[in-house]
Formats: C-alpha cells, sequence, structure tokens
C-alpha cells in the first residue's frame, strides 16, 4: 500500500469523529499526505508547471475517463 500505517491510523480516527468531516484534521490529512507524495517522488516543494506545458491527448482522454466527464457529455 502507497499509504503508510500512520496515514492509515490518522483516517481511521479522523472517520471515527463526525464522519471525517471535521475540518482542521481534513486539512492536516491533506497536508500530511501531500509531504508523503512529495517525498516519495524526492520532491521538495509542489512543482509548478509552466503554462505552455503540452498534454496528449491520449492523457485528457484517461483523465475524461476517470473523472466521468465523459459520461456527463453524453
Amino acid at each position: 500500500s502507497l499509504i503508510p500505517e500512520t496515514g492509515k491510523k490518522k483516517v481511521a480516527e479522523i472517520q471515527g469523529h463526525a464522519g471525517g468531516r471535521r475540518s482542521g484534521q481534513s486539512h492536516e490529512l491533506l497536508r500530511d499526505f501531500e509531504a508523503t507524495l512529495l517525498q516519495m517522488f524526492g520532491l521538495r516543494r509542489r512543482p509548478q508547471p509552466s503554462k505552455s506545458a503540452v498534454i496528449p491527448d491520449y492523457m485528457r482522454d484517461l483523465y475524461r475517463i476517470q473523472s466521468g466527464e465523459e459520461e456527463e457529455e453524453e
């Protein structure tokens, strides 16, 4: 699993309180998760992609399929 044990414990803890809707704890969990992902990829901070980045059509198609956009358009 990509989520470390400490992250799993935090998720279970947050879900036990108000269905996981506590704003402060949710933000903390997201910050921790982002930090973990950045560390996994060897990054110190969130990358800032250039505005002129070219996104291949197949990547856009994958995004649309995964996000459900394609179903909404039909």
